[in-house]
Parts: structure tokens; sequence; C-alpha cells
């Protein structure tokens, strides 16, 4: 077993698979209001609003659609061709 002090208030890390993180914040994001997950969608560009990215251009089995927030995210692996676009690291 590895020990490693943390120099944060949370003194631990948690690994859990990438999938099974994804289902854990969707459930836990139900508990608001505004909250919106689109599984099985492809972003095809982002909407930039005064130099940040503002929302996605989706494709999804339904059609595509804007999707515009304060604040979201993507999960779109490691390689991903939408961060390289949005000048993401």
């Amino acid at each position: 077993m590895i020990s490693v002090t943390l120099p944060t208030r949370c003194k631990f890390i948690a690994l859990m698979p990438a999938w099974d993180f994804l289902n854990f914040l969707a459930d836990h994001g139900k508990q608001f209001p505004n909250f919106h997950t689109a599984h099985a969608a492809e972003a095809c560009r982002h909407h930039r609003d005064s130099g940040r990215v503002a929302g996605v251009r989706a494709r999804a089995p339904e059609g595509e659609d804007d999707i515009r927030a304060d604040s979201w995210w993507q999960a779109d692996g490691r390689h991903s061709i939408m961060r390289q676009r949005a000048g993401l690291q």
C-alpha cells in the first residue's frame, strides 16, 4: 500500500473508472432543476461569448441542438478534438 500526505484540506484521493464517475455526476446533478445531461451526443462545435466557450452545438440520435450554459463540461476523452478546438490543455 502506498501512503501519501496531501497538502490540502481533504487528505485523500479517490479513484473510480470514468464511466462510474460520469454516472455519479449525472445522478447528483439531478437535484438541480436546470441540470441536463446529453448522453450519446456528439459535440460538433463550440459557441463563444466574449472570448469564452459558452456552450456547444451537439448532435444526438434525436437531432442537433444548441446547448448554452454558464457552466458546462464535456466528457470526450483525453485526446479530445473539441478540447483542442477550444484551446484548452
